[in-house]
């Protein structure tokens, strides 16, 4: 089989750092070429493949990546830069799969968690250009650990996010700011969390996405902690749900709504946890296999009856950025029948 040719925009980054290696030997995606900021044209980076292909970083321009005919498109590239550059690429007939949250809110644009709106997708023209977002970090998190809960009508759903420094980027916090200390606000961070999980828990209407009237509130904390993000959830049922039945929910979820078998989907989406004191960003982060950090870590459920928490981990390079764009690009793939 033929793999599909795929570019990266913003590849000198962080995340670009870790789409690059997630997309080594891929069995689908081949890296073609790497795009980012005019002083970051002309460096050399291996792309990591088979062939051992050593690529010249681009400056990252609208008719450069035009020119290089690529079939899919991966952005990385910061929020004020991604809006016009994406919008501008998806005119023009490319596929963009972005991290970036610059388009994320757009009503035409969908913001998947494949486990969760998969169908959202289907309001796209396969024919024409298009961006498919990925959720902030801390969102897809909050967003795929809640997913199993919702038989249980949730409402007054209190989320508290402990965000590790690698979300900020490079060079992020500084070091005289958090260590040994907590940050209790993000900028941007909470209304990301509550805007973007309502359009994810949303539905397709008239090749829109129309946002769930969800009741939830957010904060949004740093900790020195390097990956990993990790959320605390607290939420009232409708009814009155025992921890057997909470567990359940979990047990039974598997993939959600996604069908068929994809590279970078996880055997299970979610992995449970019963020890007391798990799940921790040390000791479930960075696994050998990448797809095992493309599972969100649940554990410390406690049911009070009427009211029901929980503990989330996210590794929020890899699930909570890069990996989720590469997934659903894999279903684009399949659905689009390119592969």
């Amino acid at each position: 089989m033929d793999k599909l040719r795929v570019g990266i925009l913003g590849a000198t980054g962080v995340v670009g750092q870790v789409f690059l290696k997630i997309l080594k030997d891929h069995p689908w995606f081949e890296v073609e070429s790497l795009y980012a900021s005019e002083k970051s044209s002309g460096k050399k980076v291996s792309s990591g493949n088979e062939r051992g292909k050593e690529l010249v970083v681009k400056e990252a321009t609208v008719d450069s990546i035009l020119r290089d005919k690529l079939d899919i498109i991966f952005s990385a590239v910061s929020d004020d830069k991604a809006g016009f550059i994406e919008l501008s690429l998806a005119k023009k007939g490319g596929k963009v799969f972005s991290n970036a949250s610059a388009n994320r809110l757009d009503p035409e644009v969908p913001l998947v968690v494949p486990e969760i709106n998969m169908d959202h997708l289907e309001i796209l023209d396969q024919k024409a250009g298009y961006i498919v977002t990925n959720g902030n970090c801390s969102t897809i998190g909050t967003a795929l650990g809640m997913a199993p809960l919702l038989q249980f009508k949730p409402r007054d759903i209190v989320v508290t996010s402990l965000q590790s420094v690698s979300g900020a980027g490079y060079p992020g916090v500084s070091s005289m700011d958090i260590l040994g200390n907590v940050i209790p606000f993000i900028g941007g961070e909470e209304y990301k969390i509550v805007n973007e999980s309502k359009k994810i828990f949303g539905i397709p209407q008239d090749g829109k996405i129309v946002s769930s009237n969800m009741d939830l509130t957010a904060t949004a904390t740093r900790v020195p902690v390097m990956v990993g993000h990790m959320i605390s959830v607290s939420i009232v049922p409708g009814n009155a749900v025992s921890e057997e039945e909470f567990k359940k929910a979990y047990f039974q979820y598997g993939n959600g709504k996604i069908t068929g078998k994809f590279p970078s989907l996880p055997r299970r989406s979610i992995c449970l946890m019963d020890e007391e004191d798990r799940p921790q960003p040390i000791l479930e982060m960075n696994s050998p296999d990448y797809r095992n950090d493309m599972e969100v870590f649940v554990g410390r459920l406690r049911s009070s009856g009427h009211r029901l928490s929980a503990i989330f981990l996210i590794n929020n390079l890899v699930r909570g950025a890069a990996g989720a764009s590469i997934l659903n690009a894999e279903i684009m793939a399949k659905m689009e029948g390119m592969i």
